[in-house]
């Protein structure tokens, strides 16, 4: 059990008020910061994603947007695992999962919780949507995982915060092939029964998601596991989305098949992808 918490490394090094004070100034900072800001850009990549080739994939994606003085954008990092290991894909696949809900639940959501009365756009590609859906709803992390996380990282999660719906934000979600399934909409109980859907706040207006079905990691090479292993299938079939849109009308959809590619440079190099930022007036003139 490899520590990737800075709790864990701040609880064994007797420092824990030290990071708790530095989260919070941080977060002050941020506040301040986006204070006079009309709109907030955040940027969240997916599994096993480089540092390097992310950063330069967020500088692509901003390079192709109207930024102005009146915006902020936020480069959001999250413990993707990245590995060049192919027999070990599988494993992060998973381990991945369950840290992009943390990353959510726990980083996501206090930074949104800092804004106020913001047009605020979450741009997340593949395992990436799993961080905002964890932030924007009521989705609740597996009762075993909670446990584990708190017991062997030092994850705080006693003082988590639910996403106020009182700031008054816009929020619009533009998801570059999720890398979720339509059991990530589910609510459970703690016994992990179905009680029907998850909620969302009131300030989501929009979650625009790409479909495609010739995306080989979304396909896990045969289509009919889309659903299955940590499923995929909101980002590989239309079927999905079709289902959850009558439930959620805020959805949007635009499909991307063709391309076979998975990569998070590919999906915003392709054409539709200045299209859907035309949509929420973000393309560069």
């Amino acid at each position: 059990r490899n520590a990737y918490s800075l709790s864990k490394l701040a609880e064994e090094k007797a420092l824990v008020k030290d990071l708790a004070a530095f989260e919070t100034a941080y977060i002050n900072k941020l506040a301040q910061s986006v204070k006079d800001k009309r709109r907030v850009i955040v940027l969240v990549h997916g599994y096993n994603a480089n540092a390097r080739e992310t950063t330069a994939t967020y500088e692509r994606i901003q390079a192709k947007m109207n930024i102005s003085r009146s915006d902020e954008v936020i480069q959001f990092y999250w413990d993707g695992l990245y590995t060049k290991n192919p027999f070990s894909g599988m494993k992060t696949w998973f381990n991945a999962s369950e840290y992009s809900q943390f990353a959510g639940k726990f980083a996501l959501r206090k930074i949104l919780n800092s804004m106020q009365d913001k047009d605020i756009y979450l741009i997340s590609h593949s395992r990436g949507a799993s961080v905002v859906l964890s932030a924007l709803s009521t989705f609740a992390i597996d009762s075993t995982e909670l446990k584990n996380s708190v017991e062997h990282h030092h994850i705080d999660t006693l003082s988590k915060k639910v996403l106020l719906e009182d700031r008054g934000n816009r929020i619009q979600a533009i998801m570059l092939a999720p890398a979720i399934g339509k059991s990530d909409f589910i609510e459970k109980n703690e016994k992990q029964d179905s009680i029907g859907l998850i909620r969302f706040t009131p300030q989501l207006k929009r979650m625009h998601i790409t479909v495609n079905a010739s995306d080989m990691m979304l396909k896990k090479v045969f289509g009919f596991l889309s659903n299955k292993l940590q499923p995929t299938d909101l980002g590989y079939t239309d079927v999905v989305y079709k289902d959850l849109s009558a439930s959620y009308p805020f959805m949007k959809m635009t499909d991307f098949t063709g391309m076979k590619s998975h990569a998070f440079n590919r999906y915003i190099g392709n054409p539709k992808f200045k299209t859907i930022l035309k949509t929420y007036k973000l393309q560069k003139p």
